[in-house]
């Protein structure tokens, strides 16, 4: 059974069996309606609630997390109980410990994986694109994540969060048209529709500023009938990425956020880092959004300009959108034939349920009994790697790693992107899995060992 890769984002859920040159099959939203007593109403009323499982980038309600996840698994993607397969989940920069245990705990306990394996977005994305160094600006439902990746390793230390998203667009172009359209009704539906016809970007401040005396007024039948009056709110939704005060956040602009992310970074990263960086999330399809990024870029104090990397054409369009599913179907074919992600426990002849004997913890060796004899032996706990965080890293040496491995892996990277590039015959996953067969090297990404 191939691989199952999720990517669970604050609006959308993405998932399907990894195929690394499609878009994800199933593509849904991350909500869930869950039966509530009203107390308000009489005799205890149940009512319906929608709730959202997931909030700017992490999982808040892990109940509704888990009939999604069952939803997905079983209802869409055709497992059966008792013959679950392995699975890949993306990670949002800057997930706490708590939460990842929760997912391992989640996925071998409720769904009984055969396979699990984590890699956090901003590589993935890179991925995607035939990268493993670069800077990834992700425009997300919830939040903005800017990430320098070295050699397939997020730098924590330089990356940069910023609390806002698509959900805050959409506020305030609501609040816009309700100032020029007093007396419409929208809900939040509408003005999603709309912001997606109608957000824009200007070309530059100076031009923006000059849009609310040449902006033409465009006329907008509703669903209902209502008609609404559009000038030049879609191009504030815009300007607000780059003139946060619009939002109410005394911050600098997207661009800036960037060149000072990258700054952070060792000098002798910065060509690579700025020359290859990756606008994704939906928000980075916005019309006009690439160019006014581009132009701002070059305005900027760097000596070194920002580029962004261009999407091979074997990828699928709208591949902001997806990136990280993209990249995490790439990596799966690489991690679960080469055995690089964590089982249910297996210790030398004997098999442990590492979750139900052991408390979850990071880098530390415990003693436990065998299930099926009294025989005690020592047993690792799964240590997540993970290059900006030391707390995490047990006794595994990323340092060591990159001395090590890391040549050979951008070696076979190389010549499998090369490789992709050439006519063939086979299909694209063909070709994944034999080159892989003829070149089994490690490759990076955050894992688990158990």
């Amino acid at each position: 059974m191939e691989a199952v890769v999720v990517d669970a984002g604050s609006k959308l859920l993405k998932a399907g069996i990894a195929a690394p040159d499609q878009a994800p099959p199933l593509v849904m939203p991350s909500k869930m309606k869950v039966d509530v007593e009203d107390q308000e109403l009489a005799d205890g009323a149940v009512v319906e609630e929608v709730v959202q499982p997931v909030v700017r980038g992490f999982v808040k309600d892990w109940d509704a997390m888990e009939d999604l996840l069952n939803y997905v698994l079983y209802r869409n993607i055709g497992w059966e109980i008792g013959d679950e397969g392995q699975i890949l989940f993306t990670e949002p920069l800057f997930t706490p410990k708590t939460l990842r245990e929760q997912l391992v705990q989640l996925m071998f306990e409720k769904f009984n994986v055969s396979g699990f394996y984590a890699s956090e977005q901003a590589v993935l994305s890179l991925y995607a694109v035939g990268r493993i160094s670069g800077c990834t600006v992700d425009i997300g439902h919830g939040k903005i994540d800017i990430a320098p990746v070295c050699e397939g390793a997020v730098q924590h230390i330089a990356s940069k969060r910023l609390e806002i998203g698509g959900v805050d667009l959409t506020n305030l172009f609501a609040q816009e048209l309700k100032k020029s359209n007093p007396s419409v009704n929208l809900d939040v539906s509408d003005v999603e529709r709309l912001k997606e016809q109608y957000a824009c970007c200007a070309e530059d401040q100076l031009a923006f500023e000059a849009i609310g005396s040449s902006c033409q007024p465009e006329k907008h039948t509703l669903p209902d009938g209502q008609v609404i009056t559009i000038e030049k709110e879609g191009y504030i939704v815009g300007e607000a990425l780059f003139q946060p005060h619009i939002l109410g956040l005394e911050d600098y602009g997207i661009v800036h956020q960037l060149v000072t992310s990258v700054s952070n970074v060792s000098s002798e990263y910065h060509r690579q880092l700025l020359e290859n960086t990756m606008l994704c999330g939906g928000t980075a399809s916005m019309t006009g959004f690439e160019d006014r990024f581009q132009r701002e870029a070059n305005l900027s104090a760097s000596a070194i300009c920002p580029s962004l990397v261009k999407p091979p054409e074997y990828m699928p369009e709208n591949l902001a959108r997806y990136s990280a599913w993209l990249g995490g179907a790439i990596l799966a074919k690489i991690v679960f034939p080469q055995n690089q992600h964590v089982t249910k426990g297996e210790v030398t002849s004997g098999h442990l349920d590492v979750h139900n004997l052991i408390k979850l913890v990071e880098g530390e060796v415990m003693d436990c009994n065998r299930q099926d004899s009294s025989d005690k032996m020592l047993a690792d706990a799964y240590v997540w790697s993970d290059a900006g965080d030391p707390n995490l890293y047990g006794e595994w040496d990323f340092e060591e790693w990159k001395k090590l491995h890391m040549k050979d892996f951008l070696a076979m990277t190389n010549g499998f992107m090369h490789e992709l590039e050439q006519p063939e015959s086979k299909t694209r996953v063909e070709t994944y899995e034999s080159f892989m067969q003829q070149h089994e090297q490690p490759a990076p990404g955050t894992q688990v060992e158990g």
